[in-house]
């Protein structure tokens, strides 16, 4: 029997998908086979390269220090409606 696993897209999602995947072959399930949408594709990819969840995690969080945004002040200001955070629009942020 072949195993695969389709990842959902949203941003912060990305985490917890490496989560499910380090999960799966902790337990000793091979992924044959991996698809996804946004994010999903993102790590997906990054699996289908590496097939190491410790390098992905190591390639993420390089990626996420090297962008210099609160992700979770960006997230939060979309869930209370407020738009994108002015120090993202003018820069100052980045």
């Amino acid at each position: 029997m072949k195993i695969g696993l389709c990842l959902g897209g949203g941003g912060s999602r990305g985490y917890a998908h490496i989560g499910a995947i380090r999960a799966l072959t902790e337990a000793g399930i091979k992924i044959d086979i991996i698809n996804g949408t946004s994010i999903g594709a993102i790590i997906g990819g990054m699996y289908a390269l590496y097939l190491d969840v410790d390098t992905m995690t190591v390639l993420v969080k390089k990626v996420v220090e090297s962008m210099r945004i609160n992700h979770f002040k960006f997230v939060s200001s979309f869930h209370r409606g407020a738009g994108i955070p002015a120090e993202l629009v003018d820069g100052s942020g980045l």
